[in-house]
């Protein structure tokens, strides 16, 4: 009863915050190709990156601290503007804390005077190849040309084909599952299982971000090593042959 309470709360927890991302934007005087490389370098000389793609403009990172410790999850997000300028979004999403717009707005002010100080930085590799290039982090994956609803039936279907399914929740673009550890020989107690939460963030013209983050079962804290990797890797290639392979459509890289 005290397992399904906890669960309970986390699920309402997640959905607040989900509604909890705050943004704040701002003008830089260059095409998108020179802001993308201003802040792509930006991120690479002060922060720690985690993903970005040239192809959606789209750039992801953490400040300070371990990945799985972080206050807030800061993302960049750039369209072009007027007269040749661009529109550099910032998006501060929870953590382990709710961003406040202050918070939006003090970053973007950093970045904007970051993104300044590398305008004539040179072209980025990733930047060069304009889309055929992109960082990736082993907790995240991205997703294009699929709607959300295709997206969304994908994370959900690949839950329940090799977990435990607790709760998918389309409005809140979450689905949370659990895997549950078996016993072998070299290791009869393998622990309480780890609940997996999977949060679908809209990036832009159809391109999803899906992150996974780790609980135990009994609340506890999860450190991320080499085996939460393989399971993120894992889940994330079920998700994309269910992408694929809608039910009743024809079956496309069966084993990729």
């Amino acid at each position: 009863m005290k397992t399904s309470v906890g669960i309970l709360v986390l699920v309402m927890l997640l959905a607040a915050a989900a509604f909890c991302d705050e943004t704040h934007s701002f003008i830089f005087n260059g095409p998108p190709d020179q802001a993308f490389n201003a802040a792509y370098t930006a991120v690479l000389k002060n922060w720690t990156l985690r993903h970005a793609s040239a192809k959606s403009d789209t750039i992801w990172f953490t400040l300070y601290g371990g990945r799985d410790r972080i206050d807030f999850d800061h993302g960049i997000v750039i369209d072009p503007a007027e007269d040749g300028k661009s529109k550099v979004t910032v998006v501060l999403v929870p953590g382990r804390n709710v961003p406040q717009p202050k918070d939006a707005d003090k970053f973007a002010g950093e970045l904007e005077r970051q993104m300044t100080k590398f305008r004539s930085a040179p072209l980025d590799e990733m930047v060069r190849v304009h889309g055929n290039h992109q960082v990736d982090d082993s907790y995240e994956a991205i997703t294009r040309g699929h709607p959300f609803d295709e997206v969304f039936a994908a994370v959900k279907r690949a839950a329940e084909k090799d977990y435990e399914l607790l709760s998918a929740d389309e409005g809140d673009k979450s689905v949370i599952f659990k895997r549950r550890l078996a016993k072998t020989e070299n290791d009869p107690r393998p622990g309480a299982p780890l609940v997996c939460i999977v949060n679908i963030a809209d990036q832009r013209h159809d391109d999803y971000r899906l992150r996974v983050k780790f609980r135990r079962d009994d609340g506890a804290k999860v450190y991320l090593s080499g085996a939460t990797e393989e399971l993120a890797q894992q889940y994330f290639a079920s998700m994309r042959r269910e992408l694929d392979n809608p039910p009743g459509g024809p079956v496309i890289n069966p084993r990729n």
